[in-house]
């Protein structure tokens, strides 16, 4: 059995488990949730009924033609969120990467995002 703290360092983003990839919930969430524009994007976000983070990333062809830079920025955004998700329970994100930027620029701007939505859920 895990104890209170073994929970607490469980970073493992199951895919099945903290994925949105149910179209409805993505229609719900771009209608009811907040949105914050960034010059790379936006990022819509609201409360969750689940208890856990749930995430869905999208990235534009326009962000790059190759696959394979759309799938890193995927990666690092992921990572991103894996590394936080303890502190943004019960909460649905949906990140849209629209033009490029660099990755530093976007983890910044959804750091302060980040932070601020922890700041309203308390």
């Amino acid at each position: 059995m895990r104890n209170s703290s073994q929970e607490e360092g469980n970073f493992r983003f199951r895919r099945k488990i903290h994925s949105i990839y149910l179209t409805r919930d993505l229609v719900d969430l771009a209608k009811s949730g907040k949105r914050e524009k960034f010059s790379w994007g936006e990022v819509i976000y609201s409360e969750s009924g689940f208890s856990h983070l749930r995430l869905c990333i999208s990235v534009r062809r326009s962000f790059s033609k190759r696959s394979s830079k759309r799938n890193r920025i995927k990666r690092v955004i992921l990572e991103f969120f894996r590394v936080r998700k303890n502190f943004l329970k019960n909460v649905m994100i949906w990140v849209k990467v629209k033009k490029f930027e660099s990755e530093e620029k976007i983890l910044y701007d959804l750091q302060k995002k980040v932070t601020e939505i922890k700041f309203l859920k308390k």
